[in-house]
């Protein structure tokens, strides 16, 4: 070991070139490092904090091209080679943050945390909180804006509050991280992920004991955005999310409140496999490729406004459940012909009861068609001899649309024509009934 003269020196000389670069923050009370580039850096900290009547310049550490940095209460300073620095601050009694800001990560490990860490703006290779069998992160940790090419939190308990990108009621700059990875990991506190855009997703076995929030988040990979075996145990919170690949919740528990709230959801949603136990509030959703998602989401979608009393949206999510169920029974070879007829018919006829316009026009349609039937013979002569054709015959012809789209019309003109006549009555039976469903669809299903 190098006698404690020449570290003195050594630590003296290198204070002195580097004052700049890490000071003080006496407005946030954070020990404040900026503008630094780190190799291989553990974070590893034991409760040290600065006294207010240290000198300035003691407090003043260029960490490039170390690999570990350890905060404790000794009160020396020990180093053991050229790469790797332990710097060990005298008794200070006041507790204060740790500020990072503006700096390069290539390798960032996280062991222990009982500071409350941020990181403002930096740019981060890879950050890994894991390979602990439990590794504690047990004061508040922030990740505000700047790039993170790989984040993985593997076998690890998060004992505070986890927060990446928090919105704080400003314009938040997006932090963008390639691969967000966390399995076998347990959070007590609160995490956040705000407005962060995301390329590639893996969430795994893992439990959010508090509220877990996704605000604004944008998740870019068109594969499928898997949760798998999740506990969310209070708050889980979509709102104005994006997800360009499905959105698949497998295996996942949801004990609290849930909402999704303008979520956009670009390839469809799957709730197949999951254990809701309160409500969840999707008003504004969009699904976008709506035939990627089951008949079973769409009921649980359809449960779950209607339990919150929203007629509206639980009969628009009713039409896509009988949708989805019709697509279902066509590619099933084994289903019955009747079912499947009947399906196609309420489809094709008013979108399930949800499309008045249709049905009108379907109205207009049965219309043409009687007077077509009545009138064959008056058609047929002037298809082979148009010069018959007189201008009368428009106004004859929208008369008997008139009369023959009421479906209490009941002269020998259509009677002298039993089956249009029983053609046109059942056709308009139906299709009154189906319209009078269109137009009540938002009071009463």
């Amino acid at each position: 070991m190098k006698s404690k003269k020449s570290i003195e020196e050594f630590v003296g000389k290198f204070n002195e070139i580097n004052e700049p670069y890490i000071n003080r923050n006496f407005e946030e009370n954070a020990k404040e490092f900026n503008s630094i580039i780190f190799r291989n850096f553990t974070l590893n900290l034991s409760g040290t904090s600065f006294d207010e009547e240290d000198n300035p310049k003691q407090r003043k550490l260029k960490l490039s091209d170390t690999e570990s940095l350890l905060l404790s209460e000794n009160e020396k300073i020990e180093i053991k080679s050229e790469d790797l620095m332990r710097i060990n601050l005298k008794n200070t009694p006041l507790r204060s943050k740790l500020l990072f800001k503006d700096c390069d990560f290539k390798i960032l490990k996280i062991d222990l945390l009982t500071e409350e860490v941020i990181f403002e703006n930096c740019n981060i290779e890879v950050l890994n909180i894991n390979n602990h069998s439990y590794s504690k992160v047990g004061k508040t940790l922030y990740i505000n804006g700047g790039t993170i090419n790989e984040l993985n939190i593997v076998n690890s308990m998060i004992t505070n509050k986890f927060y990446i990108n928090k919105n704080r009621n400003e314009i938040n700059s997006i932090c963008k991280i390639e691969k967000l990875n966390i399995e076998k990991s347990v959070f007590q506190e609160n995490f956040k992920l705000h407005n962060c855009e995301v390329k590639e997703l893996i969430i795994d076995d893992t439990d959010f004991e508090k509220n877990a929030d996704f605000y604004k988040s944008s998740f870019l990979t068109k594969t499928a955005n898997c949760f798998n075996a999740i506990n969310f145990k209070k708050l889980a919170l979509f709102g104005e999310t994006h997800f360009e690949g499905k959105l698949i919740f497998k295996y996942v528990t949801f004990e609290g409140m849930c909402h999704f709230n303008s979520a956009v959801l670009d390839n469809g949603l799957d709730l197949e496999y999951t254990n809701i136990k309160e409500n969840i509030n999707f008003y504004g959703i969009k699904i976008g490729n709506q035939n990627n998602t089951s008949q079973e989401t769409y009921r649980i979608i359809k449960h779950n406004f209607e339990k919150l009393g929203n007629k509206i949206e639980a009969n628009r999510y009713h039409a896509l459940e009988l949708t989805q169920k019709r697509i279902e029974l066509k590619n099933d070879k084994f289903s019955d012909w009747k079912e499947r007829w009947v399906f196609n018919l309420h489809h094709w006829s008013s979108v399930h009861s949800t499309n008045w316009f249709r049905v009108i026009l379907w109205i207009l349609f049965v219309g043409i068609l009687t007077i077509g039937f009545v009138n064959i013979h008056l058609i047929i002569e002037l298809i082979f001899n148009p010069s018959l054709f007189k201008i009368e015959y428009i106004f004859k012809a929208w008369t008997e649309l008139c009369q023959f789209i009421y479906i209490g019309y009941m002269e020998n003109k259509i009677k002298e024509h039993p089956l249009t006549f029983l053609f046109n009555k059942i056709s308009l039976g139906y299709l009154y009934y189906q319209f009078l469903m269109s137009v009540r669809k938002d009071t009463r299903k």
